[in-house]
């Protein structure tokens, strides 16, 4: 990058500006070579305090160019140097850009377009002092970019605000404690992506956990085959249990696990990314990754995970439209959804149902069954609820899930 060489210009630069300063007893010139030690101190202890340097960098170039006797040759010869050292690094810098791709993924800026224009107006996106309707949470270093790409209010962004929340948010293990973050930002969509499948919130986040060691979200082990090691990582307790796992890997959807892991009720998919995770990654893990994950031995090829969930999803937290009902002779039930995402990925939202003594039961339903587009993830029919051999349907409005309406069985 053109930071690289042009940051050991600025020392002789700096010797330059001071020794003219110390000559003419100049104190303005004096202020601004320290003001230049400081910022290119700051530039060697860490890369990114570069751009700190670049003003200053210019700013004193062209005040050592006014201050040079340039009928002295060796002060000539010397601005002759830096302008060739300058040009020469930034024709290098332009040059290795046009071949660089874009720094963005094709899937995550197609995600931020899909933000823009489908989900509805938040107000002023860029202005701080207004409130916003709700915020996108994603992870911070997407910050700036989702903003003014997606127009929407953020969480967290490059500098570091709120660096935390979303780290906070896939490490919770129950709904009411994942909507708790959420409701404090103020958040109604959420974009997940497979980072936390590699690496545990506490590694890319300055969280503290009093039972990391007790309870990992990761095991790793290291594989000898054939002369060669790798670094195999498997999910543990806390990664089973965590919202991201039943969101991002599952869709919300109730699935049967030791310990049982319920349905989330407040969270629905609203957007996948077209490109999908390597098959390789999760065929290679049966039985073992499907054994600490699901609590039982998975015949390989038949774990869900199997299923190459998308690299980037987006889900929206609602109300849930209320579903109650009454039922005799009845202890349990089973509520599914059948739903196309914008992928054209067929999957099913599934509640078990629990039946009180009094033979009543009430359910949180996040999806609607309306027509939608095909930018949209949408159901291909009512909600089917069973008790036995006795069915039931239930239609529900977007409208019924955004209010938290009730609605009788």
């Amino acid at each position: 990058e053109i930071g690289t060489p042009l940051i050991f210009l600025f020392p002789p630069v700096l010797l330059g500006i001071c020794w003219k300063a110390w000559a003419k007893h100049d104190s303005y010139l004096f202020s601004i070579g320290l003001m230049g030690i400081v910022s290119f101190t700051l530039s060697l202890m860490h890369y990114r305090f570069l751009y700190i340097c670049t003003f200053l960098m210019a700013w004193l170039f062209a005040e050592l160019i006014f201050l040079i006797d340039l009928r002295e040759k060796h002060q000539s010869l010397l601005i002759r140097f830096l302008v060739l050292m300058v040009g020469g690094a930034s024709l290098s810098y332009v040059s290795s850009q046009l071949q660089q791709k874009p720094a963005v993924p094709i899937a995550y800026l197609a995600l931020m377009d899909w933000l823009r224009q489908e989900t509805p107006s938040a107000g002023d996106f860029d202005v701080a002092l207004t409130k916003p309707a709700y915020t996108v949470l994603d992870h911070w270093d997407k910050g700036h970019i989702l903003l003014y790409r997606s127009q929407r209010p953020i969480v967290s962004d490059n500098f570091g605000l709120n660096a935390n929340a979303l780290p906070e948010f896939v490490q919770a293990n129950t709904e009411t404690q994942a909507l708790g973050v959420l409701n404090h930002y103020q958040t109604r969509y959420v974009i997940l992506n497979n980072a936390y499948l590699f690496k545990s919130p506490l590694e890319i986040s300055a969280l503290q956990a009093n039972d990391e060691q007790a309870n990992p979200w990761l095991y790793r082990n290291m594989l000898e085959q054939e002369g060669r090691s790798y670094q195999l990582a498997f999910p543990g307790l806390s990664f089973h249990q965590s919202i991201y796992s039943r969101l991002y890997l599952y869709n919300g959807s109730y699935f049967k696990a030791l310990p049982e892991q319920k349905s989330l009720e407040h969270f629905r998919l609203v957007y996948e990314s077209q490109e999908q995770m390597p098959l390789h990654i999760f065929a290679s893990r049966p039985p073992l990754f499907a054994f600490l994950l699901f609590g039982q031995d998975w015949p390989p090829g038949q774990t869900p995970l199997l299923s190459n969930p998308a690299q980037m999803k987006v889900f929206e937290k609602v109300k849930g439209a209320l579903l109650q009902g009454q039922i005799a002779d009845q202890k349990e039930g089973l509520l599914e959804l059948t739903l196309i995402s914008n992928q054209d990925r067929e999957f099913v939202y599934r509640q078990s149902i629990h039946v009180n003594k009094g033979g009543r039961f009430e359910l949180r339903l996040p999806y609607d069954n309306e027509q939608k587009s095909s930018a949209q993830v949408r159901a291909l029919g009512p909600y089917r609820i069973k008790f036995g051999n006795r069915q039931f349907q239930v239609d529900v409005s977007n409208e019924d899930v955004l209010s938290g309406k009730r609605i009788h069985l």
